[in-house]
């Protein structure tokens, strides 16, 4: 089966964001609504649909999500075929091991799962010798992946080490929203090194999610990037319609 940088992309999206159902009568990969959709319409779905079979993202509002899917066996057959796991996937899911063959398959499996189970945020920093500036505004960058595969974990640690990344691990414990019992274990790698995560995005080229790219951007302008801002106020930010600092006052 022929195998390709995109196609490894594609899988560990799903892996990350995705499912396929136990009975293999449909597959889905969605996300958040609003802060994901762009990813879904300009790329990811443009990505599946040259791969695989044309897909139209839409909104799953059972769900509350937003993304595509397909029901088509041939393609379900196919994925599965590449090694993407059926059915409750959650705590045993890996990479298959083609994705270990070449380096650019590698790269490619990081972006897909970085775009839709990864994080680029800042926080504060509140040290002993921090400045004003550190302690006031969030300007600590960090990239984080969380899974509660530990076995993906280490996989994505593999890779990270083969680009020479210096990654560091840290298990903690999750919410289970399900009756509100905190006992699923979660496992986080998380990177900080300023030239790795400039590597990261500007080299590399690991991400293709404008969610992460625009906050990255924003920092990388102006040393900070305040939280929970929404993809229009990040767009005004980078436009000068905005003055970030305006969200500390």
């Amino acid at each position: 089966m022929q195998k390709s940088k995109e196609i490894a992309e594609i899988c560990a999206a799903i892996i990350g964001d995705g499912w396929i159902e136990s009975s293999e009568k449909g597959l889905y990969l969605t996300g958040h609504p609003i802060d994901d959709k762009e990813y879904y319409d300009f790329h990811m779905a443009p990505l599946f649909t040259k791969n695989f079979i044309k897909v139209k993202p839409k909104l799953y509002p059972y769900w509350k999500v937003y993304g595509f899917g397909t029901y088509k066996k041939k393609i379900i057959t196919r994925m599965i075929n590449l090694g993407v796991k059926k059915g409750h996937k959650a705590n045993t899911v890996t990479f298959p091991n083609w994705i270990f063959s070449k380096k650019e398959f590698m790269i490619s499996a990081l972006r897909g799962i970085f775009d839709t189970d990864g994080n680029f945020h800042c926080k504060k920093c509140y040290g002993k010798y921090d400045n004003k500036f550190r302690k006031k505004y969030h300007c600590q960058p960090r990239i984080l992946i969380n899974s509660t595969s530990k076995r993906l974990i280490f996989q994505i640690i593999h890779i990270m080490k083969k680009l020479e990344l210096h990654p560091e691990r840290i298990k903690t414990r999750e919410k289970n929203f399900s009756g509100g019992k905190n006992n699923k274990e979660s496992y986080f790698v998380k990177l900080n090194k300023l030239n790795e995560i400039k590597l990261w995005f500007e080299e590399l080229k690991l991400s293709s999610n404008k969610k992460h790219i625009s906050k990255y951007l924003v920092w990388k302008r102006f040393g900070f990037c305040p939280p929970m801002l929404t993809p229009s106020q990040r767009e005004n930010i980078l436009s000068n319609k905005i003055c970030p600092h305006s969200y500390y006052e």
